[in-house]
């Protein structure tokens, strides 16, 4: 029993991962990662700016799009404040 339940932990560990990978692939990239953080906290009325000084990068229109995109394809939104579910997606 502790063996099944154990393997049917993995597998949802896997499958939340699995899911938000997308996300999780911006935000380590050098240099755009904190505009990426800084684009969502903006998004959810955390802060007021997403300005990024030097070495950092500011995002354009197209990776916007695409974030947005991306924050909804998970199950994510921008208009939400406060904390957002994490979950496996709906079989």
């Amino acid at each position: 029993m502790a063996r099944a339940d154990c393997v049917a932990l993995e597998a949802r560990a896997a499958a939340i991962f699995d899911r938000y990978v997308p996300l999780i692939r911006y935000e380590f990239q050098p240099k755009i990662g904190l505009a990426y953080r800084k684009f969502v906290y903006h998004g959810r009325g955390i802060i007021d700016s997403v300005f990024i000084r030097p070495p950092g990068l500011q995002i354009d229109e197209t990776t916007r799009a695409e974030l947005t995109a991306i924050i909804k394809r998970v199950g994510f939104t921008l208009d939400t404040a406060g904390v957002q579910a994490v979950g496996t997606p709906a079989a």
